[in-house]
């Protein structure tokens, strides 16, 4: 890593990944070396092991180019600016191309001797026809090399068969530095954005934090007295969670696939009071312990810190002796989820809704000699969960090494 002030540093990069040019990087020097953090204007260029190099080049950009749908213009337009980045150099000769990505969108940038810089662009518009609207494609590339290389016509013939990817313009940036530049040879290549990174990222590590369940008795269909456990609520207390997530990430992308498998007990004992001071007084227990497997899908945000949100299927499996009331049936409302990830560290609320569950008691009311009056009283509820995790990540695949 070559910083601005001329000083050339090895080591390794903890980022976790970029799509759009950093602007900044954490480096350490070794594993057990303290982290620094520079940002881009303090850095030259860097290379990675992967032999993918980056450098901090003044380029013009269009930042307004789109090809996201909920995005694009109507008419083509151009705003083209200045601007600092850490650009992917693809070749590095006497025609220069480096790539740069900004919102999901691929810049390509020529520069030849003597010339400024050509910026190649994915874009599209929208173009109102009558009752219908089209989206357009607003990417010109072939005309403007063909512009661009106008002296050098193998370049020419190489530009008309080229489709907009890297491989196809690093050809015909090398044909113009083969057969028309000055020094008549091929420049230096260095990897794209996507060969030089993993195609996913595979996070796992363990979970612990605090779980508090409320699944309150609601009376129903009652008649005569009302029931000894009107209003109780069966649990309302925090207990411990522990468990272990496994994550799959596409550098690059927000959405990321998360699994999580986690253990947590559940409930109270309650004592009842008899309803007319005559009866025998009771006790309600209602205790467990609950293993819960979730799968869905999180959404990330870009930063060091990452805000995310997610939702999912939640599968539960009981363990308990009260056989008279589960309190975590099934539903199709999904698990929702949010929180900020920082580094290694993931901090996430999570959120459950339960099916409603039906539950009748038996109540002795007075007992007398050789007899007792009973009352049978009907009662619904709902479980509702709200867990607080902290999880920490174990897999450094992450880690990038430079050279």
């Amino acid at each position: 890593m070559a910083l601005s002030t001329g000083d050339t540093l090895r080591g390794e990069i903890e980022n976790l990944f970029w799509s759009d040019p950093p602007t900044a990087i954490r480096f350490r020097a070794a594993t057990t070396a303290p982290l620094t953090s520079y940002t881009a204007r303090q850095l030259r260029g860097i290379g990675l092991a992967s032999g993918r190099v980056l450098r901090r080049e003044v380029v013009p950009l269009d930042r307004t180019a789109q090809v996201a749908m909920d995005k694009l213009p109507y008419g083509p337009s151009r705003q083209q600016r200045p601007d600092t980045v850490l650009a992917d150099v693809l070749v590095d000769g006497a025609a220069l191309l480096l790539e740069v990505k900004l919102n999901d969108v691929r810049h390509f940038l020529v520069r030849r001797e003597g010339q400024p810089y050509l910026e190649l662009a994915e874009r599209r518009y929208l173009r109102q026809d009558d009752d219908a609207t089209r989206v357009m494609d607003g990417n010109t590339y072939r005309g403007e090399l063909s512009q661009y290389f106008n002296d050098c016509p193998p370049t020419k013939e190489v530009v008309k068969k080229a489709p907009f990817n890297a491989e196809s313009i690093v050809r015909v940036v090398q044909s113009y530095n083969i057969q028309c530049s000055a020094e008549r040879k091929a420049g230096k290549t260095g990897q794209t954005s996507e060969k030089g990174r993993s195609n996913i990222l595979v996070q796992i590590g363990p979970v612990v934090g605090i779980r508090y369940n409320t699944s309150r008795l609601h009376p129903y269909n009652q008649t005569g007295q009302p029931g000894p456990l009107n209003d109780l609520d069966l649990d309302g207390q925090l207990h411990g969670q522990v468990g272990i997530y496994f994550d799959v990430v596409n550098p690059g992308r927000r959405p990321a696939l998360h699994t999580a498998l986690t253990y947590t007990r559940f409930g109270r004992r309650i004592d009842i009071r008899s309803l007319t001071g005559v009866g025998p007084d009771g006790s309600l227990d209602w205790r467990g312990q609950l293993i819960s497997a979730q799968l869905g899908l999180r959404l990330l945000g870009k930063g060091r810190y990452q805000w995310l949100g997610g939702a999912g299927v939640e599968l539960n499996t009981i363990y308990s002796e009260s056989v008279f009331y589960s309190g975590f049936r099934r539903s199709l409302f999904p698990y929702l989820e949010a929180g900020v990830r920082h580094n290694r560290l993931t901090l996430a609320l999570i959120g459950r809704r339960y099916g409603r569950e039906e539950l009748t008691n038996f109540s002795i009311l007075e007992v007398r000699p050789g007899e007792y009056e009973s009352s049978y009283h009907n009662y619904q509820s709902r479980t509702l969960s709200i867990a607080l995790s902290l999880a920490y990540q174990l897999t450094r695949r992450d880690k990038i090494e430079t050279r």
